[in-house]
């Protein structure tokens, strides 16, 4: 089997896609097994989210995270984006750090949400829920 190299443009934009909140992505080798519509379990590749809040310690500064793309999933912060991979960190539940790294080239991207515009502002209500403002 043939390796096919991504090239400079392609890890920019997955770069840049993985910086944004909602992108959906996969991984080279890492799958998952989920039913079929006849019933059966099919080893499907797993699927990954990102996710950004501002933290706003001083001027608002941007956390991205990543996690697994359901509701019951646990995340790892970004520690860095680099210029071929980014390096992401947790916490195991005695308060050891670990970290990972994650190749761009490993990354196929699968949707990017869309992100407000410009004239679509977004303001946090009181309840720290985002409401898009006229």
């Amino acid at each position: 089997m043939k390796k096919t190299a991504k090239s400079t443009q392609d890890i920019k934009a997955i770069k840049a896609a993985l910086k944004l909140d909602g992108t959906i992505f996969t991984l080279k080798g890492q799958t998952t097994r989920e039913r079929n519509e006849a019933g059966e379990y099919v080893s499907v590749p797993q699927r990954y989210k990102t996710s950004m809040h501002l933290m706003a310690v001083g001027e608002p500064t941007p956390v991205h995270s990543i996690g697994q793309d359901h509701w019951l999933s646990s995340n790892m912060n970004v520690s860095k984006f680099g210029s071929t991979k980014m390096s992401l960190y947790s916490f195991t539940p005695f308060g050891k750090r670990f970290s990972e790294t994650i190749f761009y080239s490993d990354i196929t991207i699968v949707s990017v949400q869309e992100q407000p515009t410009e004239s679509e502002p977004v303001t946090q209500h009181t309840d720290s829920q985002p409401v898009k403002t006229a």
